[in-house]
This record gives C-alpha cells, structure tokens and sequence, in this order.
C-alpha cells in the first residue's frame, strides 16, 4: 500500500506531470522511473502572484510600482511567462511581502513540503535561514567529484557562465538553473534551499499563506 502525490511538472527531455509515491514506511519513491527533476509550473506561479496581490488589495499598477518593473511586464508574469531571472523573482517576492524562496510553493501542504526537503541530499554545514545559490551548486558539484567543465557540458550552458552562477555573480534565468539542477540529480527547489532548515522553510510558506488568506496546513 502506497500513496502518491501530484507536485507539479519535471523536465526531462518533455514536459511531464511529477508524481512522488510514498511507500509504507514513509519513503519516497517515483514510478515509471520518473527523476527528481522538478520544474517551475508558471502558470501556477503566476496565480500565485495574483492571489498574494489581490490578498492585499494591491493593484497591478501598485505592484509593479514596488517590484519596481513596468505593468505590461507584471501582468505577463501573472499569465505565466516561463523564463525570469533571480533578480526579477526577488523583486516579485519582495512586492507581495514573501520571501522568493516559497513563492512557487507556499499553496502545497506541509507534507509535500516535508517530502520535498526530504529529498534533500546530505546538507553542507552551513545551514543558513538564507539561500546561498552559488555555493550549493559547488558544493553539490564537488560531492558528485565534478569539474565545472563536466558540470558546464550537462548543463549546456559555457564554463564561464557557470563560474558567474557559482559566484553569486549573473543574475541568471531560471532556464539554465533547471539545467544545473537536472545535471547534479536534484530538483529546483533543492538547489536553493539545500542549506535552509525545514523549519524556517515551514515558516516562510505559514507566513506567505496567510498573506494570500489561505487557511492554514
């Protein structure tokens, strides 16, 4: 006997539908094969963002003004436009008062999150409330013994590029980060919040529900 879970969509050569499966003892599994290569649902993120504005009686004009980025551009988000980069994310969550960190997951319950984060490979010691992007990725890439030429090639993106990502130096889109995730066998989420504890993880998502009106998981 065994539950399953719709999350969202991965990416692995198409688009598909991700279903993570719990087993008796509480272990997670994916059928069919499927990998953990969790990808971003824009439309979703896009409602999302809609629901956190209207929570808060702001406008598209209001929100834009505070992100700050044109109206046209804001409401092409709220319709689900794919590809941001880190800068625009944060300037988002920062207009609609959460933290970028669970923008795309605050509406999933407490036990996907759970089940998520329990996906995670072995943290590294620094375990922050904040995300530390660059240093993630070198130290996921290091425990696979990877060069960033290796990584680089997987990835598809040039060496140079990486190192910018590594460094906490480009302000990258979400396209390229997918790919790194998909490279080091992990999903998007886990690459931002490796070294961020589950419970302020829980907490941000508890603060960001109630900001959309939701009623508590």
């Amino acid at each position: 006997m065994f539950q399953c879970f719709l999350i969202g969509t991965f990416f692995y050569r198409k688009n598909q539908t991700l279903i993570y499966c719990l087993d008796e003892a509480g272990n997670t599994f994916y059928p069919k094969g499927e990998r953990r290569y969790f990808m971003i649902d824009y439309v979703k993120r896009g409602q999302n963002m809609a629901r956190l504005r209207k929570s808060q009686g702001l406008s598209v004009e209001k929100a834009a003004l505070k992100a700050p980025m044109s109206e046209t551009w804001w409401k092409a988000l709220e319709a689900g436009y794919p590809n941001i980069t880190i800068d625009t994310m944060r300037r988002i969550a920062y207009a609609l008062n959460v933290d970028p960190l669970v923008l795309d997951i605050f509406p999933l319950s407490d036990e996907e999150i759970r089940t998520m984060a329990a996906a995670f490979p072995d943290a590294p010691p620094q375990v922050t409330s904040k995300v530390h992007l660059g240093s993630n990725i070198v130290w996921l890439r290091k425990q696979r013994k990877m060069t960033q030429k290796e990584l680089a090639k997987l990835s598809h993106i040039s060496q140079a590029w990486l190192r910018e990502i590594e460094h906490d130096c480009a302000n990258a889109t979400i396209t390229p980060l997918r790919r790194i995730a998909a490279a080091l066998d992990v999903s998007l989420f886990t690459l931002y919040a490796l070294t961020v504890p589950l419970e302020d993880i829980l907490n941000m998502v508890h603060a960001a529900r109630k900001l959309a009106g939701m009623v508590p998981a």
